[in-house]
């Protein structure tokens, strides 16, 4: 009987490896799987679909979250970078890759899907958006054949000349007004001494702070599931 709390992540690049430099947890109580082996949660994450190299938000979440929560942390990363909404639909590779983890981890095995996806999306109509993302969250809750919620952050920040883009914005608003997602944090707050050379990824400053504001919702959240559901 495994005791703790374990998350998929899934998204694009700022879900992945893809910050400026790896970081590392400091606590010693959090891990990442790619499904088959557990390892100490320092990046680089196992599992992420696009294999990068670089830093995540990770180690920072299990960290922050272990301190709120005071049991083990787990992560199964599943993101790939510079990916569109589209490329995570039912019928592509990309939705069988991270549904294949889920199952890994089985029924009741993980707490939540997180997602950090948005930036590619930063133009596309907010209501194709939506309908796209409620037809991968409705999908992946029949297909594992257990109820699970998606935190969905709000994400679509591009460079400190253009840090918010409506329309993904308000496609991200809406699935947490209709009760789609549950509410995820507005990273585009993370701004550009935040921020690496490219603009859109981050710091280890801003995958520190990244990583805490996952756990500043996800540590109340679950703690009130456990009142409802002792």
């Amino acid at each position: 009987v495994g005791i703790g709390e374990v998350f998929v992540g899934a998204g694009q690049s700022n879900s992945t490896n893809n910050g400026q430099f790896p970081i590392q947890q400091t606590l010693g109580m959090s891990s990442t799987t790619d499904g088959r082996v557990w390892k100490i949660n320092d990046d680089p994450m196992l599992g992420h679909h696009d294999n990068t190299q670089g830093g995540s938000y990770y180690p920072a979440l299990g960290d922050a979250l272990y301190e709120k929560l005071g049991v083990p942390i787990g992560i199964a990363s599943t993101g790939h970078g510079a990916t569109a909404i589209a490329h995570w639909l039912p019928e592509t590779d990309l939705y069988a890759y991270m549904m294949n983890r889920i199952r890994q981890l089985g029924k009741n095995g993980f707490r939540a899907v997180l997602w950090h996806q948005g930036e590619s999306d930063a133009l596309s109509p907010a209501d194709v958006s939506l309908a796209n993302m409620q037809r991968i969250i409705e999908t992946s809750v029949y297909d594992a054949g257990w109820e699970f919620p998606w935190f969905v952050a709000k994400v679509s920040y591009h460079s400190a000349a253009n840090p918010r883009w409506p329309n993904i914005r308000r496609a991200h608003q809406r699935l947490w007004d209709l009760g789609i997602a549950q509410q995820g944090p507005d990273t585009d707050v993370l701004t550009a001494e935040l921020r690496d050379n490219t603009g859109i990824h981050l710091n280890r400053e801003g995958l520190k702070k990244h990583g805490e504001m996952w756990a500043d919702i996800l540590g109340p959240w679950i703690k009130e599931w456990e009142k409802v559901n002792p």
